[in-house]
């Protein structure tokens, strides 16, 4: 959802165009890739992380439409190793936080 969040424009809907592009296409490749999806979760987190107007209610209904099986319509996908990726950035975060010193 970082990842996500940093490419798309705020200032426009994820209903149409390049926004919802990279938000279905994100979704779909997640789900494609065994992982769980929660729409509820998924949009609380989006409010968290300043995700505005209606775009969280879009984003909990495009999970929804997924988990059933629907496969909302795109132009455009993400990479085929996006998944790949995220597991890379993901372990090389985990790796840096666990060599931070402890401070107490």
């Amino acid at each position: 959802m970082k990842e996500l969040t940093l490419t798309i424009n705020h200032n426009n809907t994820i209903a149409a165009g390049y926004e919802k592009d990279d938000v279905v296409s994100t979704l779909l490749a997640l789900h494609d890739a065994g992982y769980a999806l929660e729409g509820p979760a998924l949009a609380g987190w989006a409010v968290a992380h300043g995700w505005t107007s209606d775009n969280p209610a879009h984003l909990e209904r495009y999970v929804a439409a997924i988990n059933k099986g629907t496969r909302p319509r795109i132009r455009r996908a993400v990479r085929r190793d996006f998944v790949d990726f995220l597991r890379v950035k993901a372990d090389e975060f985990l790796r840096a936080k666990a060599d931070e010193p402890d401070v107490d």
